[in-house]
Formats: C-alpha cells, sequence, structure tokens
C-alpha cells in the first residue's frame, strides 16, 4: 500500500533541493504541519452479507478534507466519484451495486489531480507482488488497518480481515472465535 501525497512548487523551509528534477509525488507514512491531512482507504466490505451491500471507509488525519472530484477505482476502473466534505475522520462510500471481486482486486484512491494517494491490494488480485496483498476474505468479513490510517507500504501488515466490520469508526480486530480447550475432570 502506499499513501502519496503531491509535492508542490513551494517547498518548506527546512527542505533544501540541490537537484533541478523532483518526483511528481512522494510516499509519506508521516504527517507534517505544512502537508495536508493524509487520507488513506481504511476499511473495506469486498463480500457482504445477503441483503447488505459493498463499502469502502476512509479515513483521513484530520476532519475536513475536501473530497469532491475525488475517485476510487478497482482493477477495471472507476466505481466511484466523490462529492463529499469529511466532517470527522472517516467517510463512507457506499457501492451501488458489485463492483469489488471477492476473491481480490485492487483500489487506489486518486485526488481530484488524479493523482494517487492511496492504493490496497487484497486476496488473489496479481499486482506483480501477490506476497504483499491483504488477505481475501469470506462473505460478512471486513478488511481493515489496524490501528486505523496505519500504513507502512505492506498491505499484508496493515490489513486484517475481522467478523466485526466496523463501518464509519475506530477498527478493531475480532477474529474467528477459538472454541475452549476440552479439559477432562
Amino acid at each position: 500500500s502506499t499513501a502519496e501525497s503531491s509535492s508542490s512548487s513551494s517547498t518548506s523551509s527546512s527542505t533544501s533541493t540541490t537537484s533541478s528534477t523532483q518526483n511528481e509525488s512522494a510516499t509519506t507514512h508521516s504527517q507534517t504541519s505544512s502537508q495536508q491531512p493524509t487520507v488513506v482507504i481504511n476499511e473495506i466490505l469486498p463480500h457482504p452479507a445477503d441483503g447488505e451491500s459493498e463499502w469502502i471507509e476512509l479515513y483521513a488525519s484530520a476532519s475536513g478534507v475536501n473530497l469532491t472530484g475525488w475517485t476510487i477505482e478497482d482493477g477495471a476502473g472507476v466505481i466511484a466519484t466523490l462529492d463529499q466534505t469529511m466532517s470527522t475522520s472517516f467517510a463512507i462510500v457506499e457501492l451501488a451495486s458489485s463492483k469489488l471481486n471477492n476473491p481480490g482486486d485492487t483500489l487506489t484512491l486518486k485526488n481530484a489531480s488524479g493523482v494517487t494517494v492511496d492504493r490496497m491490494t487484497y486476496g488473489s488480485w496479481d499486482d506483480g507482488n501477490k506476497d504483499d496483498n491483504a488477505p481475501s476474505v469470506s462473505q460478512g468479513v471486513s478488511l481493515g488497518r489496524f490501528p486505523d490510517g496505519r500504513d507502512t507500504g505492506s498491505d499484508a501488515t496493515d490489513w486484517f480481515a475481522t467478523k466485526s466490520p466496523t463501518k464509519n469508526s475506530v477498527n478493531s480486530i475480532a477474529t474467528a472465535e477459538t472454541p475452549a480447550p476440552v479439559t477432562e475432570v
């Protein structure tokens, strides 16, 4: 997973540039006061229970982020164009129909300028490095970053399956129940 922020022509006074060329985007895993809030794909429900809808939760390091014109793409193309401002650190994107591939997919969040802000891949989707993918999930199980917004650059490290989706709230990981050991008396 990568969280990227666009570098602007104005650079903070603490940064000096000796090269005549700069990358258009830089991978960021932390936030400084001069940067815009970091926004990441934070939890997804790719294979909902019968009668429920797929959804994608976004997480921002601060509220008030204007998402107007941002898009979410899967492996086939744009699946959502956003038109909202985040009033909290969370925003939910409800998908009207099945867009996410149950066995695996890749999701890309792009800002209004078309710059990739975040990307995650789960399950069997071949993005060139399947070993780095978040796990695939069964019906009714969501995938979430834990803790919220965590981005080490590895989907396999950052994403966990949880049987208790935490849509629009702080992620927690509820794993499948393990039967109590049988003890003989």
